[in-house]
């Protein structure tokens, strides 16, 4: 199951059969739940944009994060110095931990 409870990702369901600590089985249905964020990007002030991006997904903020600031970048043909990549990486190295 891991350090990420399943309800933050996204919804699903676990049947697990156990005899006491130990797991024989265990069968995943995971589900997808609509919330639109794609209309609320599109409509949304720019200045908002990093919270609902971070906001998507409890585990992977940053990435969401860094990937929203490199799309940026990358249109408005931005280079970011060495200090901001380490910063960023490790960043997503503590999340990914």
């Amino acid at each position: 199951m891991g350090p990420v409870h399943a309800g933050v990702i996204e919804p699903g369901h676990f049947r697990f059969n156990c005899i006491g600590e130990r797991v024989l089985n265990l069968e995943i249905q995971l589900g997808y739940q609509h919330r639109g964020i794609e209309d609320l990007i599109l409509k949304a002030d720019p200045k908002r944009l990093p919270i609902i991006i971070e906001g998507i997904a409890g585990d992977t903020t940053v990435a969401n994060g860094v990937s929203l600031a490199q799309a940026v970048e990358a249109l408005a043909s931005i280079q970011i110095d060495q200090g901001s990549r380490i910063i960023r990486t490790i960043g997503l190295e503590l999340e990914r931990i």
